[in-house]
């Protein structure tokens, strides 16, 4: 999602959404919230060791590989809101469930962090 100065893009996270809805699912919900809750608490687990984290992407290569930024966040010296985090794998335990599409998932999290993160002068439709 586009991001101009620290607004976000309306229009380009409109047409996101679109393209989002069109797409058929493509991942198993259920395998990737249990492989991304295991590495989180993985490196939580080195973090609290004090192992440097040059030495846990050695340790834990594909994670970061397949999920830099959530490795970024989650070694980031000054923290991370977890409340964030937990959000989108409980979007992963519903589309594993059939509650929800990728699509609302999508939805329902950038709908969170454009409140979160997005301007209240932007303009609305």
């Amino acid at each position: 999602m586009p991001i101009s100065g620290n607004k976000l893009d309306r229009e380009s996270y409109e047409s996101a959404a679109a393209t989002a809805a069109k797409k058929a699912h493509e991942f198993n919900a259920k395998e990737r919230a249990v492989y991304i809750r295991s590495m989180v608490s993985t490196t939580q687990e080195y973090l609290r060791q004090r192992r440097p984290v040059n030495e846990i992407k050695e340790l834990l290569p594909e994670f970061v590989a397949d999920y830099k930024h959530l490795f970024d966040m989650i070694t980031d010296p000054a923290g991370y809101d977890a409340s964030n985090l937990q959000v989108m794998l409980a979007m992963l335990d519903h589309m594993d469930t059939g509650n929800l599409t990728q699509h609302d998932a999508s939805v329902i999290v950038g709908k969170r962090l454009y409140k979160k993160f997005g301007s209240d002068s932007a303009p609305q439709k």
